[in-house]
């Protein structure tokens, strides 16, 4: 594995709006094994020196970003995590420029609803 993998992994984990404090809460490990394992190798070396496997880690990052493990981490995992990080940006540009036209037209007064967030709060 290279690093340009796993900087992949964590793009797209940025990418959808999460911070890997947040993966390392939502999968049960600790935030510096997950930093490790995403950002550099699939083995981790402890402060004992003692190495091991870290498969474990990966399965979970793999099951909570709702994708099969080989489509993450396989050898050939980089040209798909490209396509869903370019996908989650066209999505999140799409959504912000939504809401900013949004707000634009309730300033004009050409737009007399509330945004869902703010209807579904109340």
């Amino acid at each position: 594995m290279n690093s340009k993998k796993h900087s992949l992994v964590n793009s797209l984990i940025t990418s959808r709006g999460y911070s890997l404090k947040n993966v390392a809460a939502g999968i049960g490990v600790g935030y510096h094994l997950l930093q490790k394992v995403v950002k550099h190798a699939p083995v981790h070396r402890s402060r004992s020196g003692a190495r091991y496997e870290t498969r474990h880690v990966r399965e979970k990052v793999a099951r909570w970003l709702n994708l099969p493990y080989d489509l993450v981490w396989g050898p050939e995992s980089e040209k798909f995590l490209r396509k869903m990080i370019a996908k989650e940006i066209r999505r999140q540009a799409e959504r912000t420029a939504a809401e900013g036209i949004n707000r634009k037209l309730r300033e004009l007064g050409l737009l007399d609803t509330e945004p869902e967030s703010e209807a579904v709060n109340q």
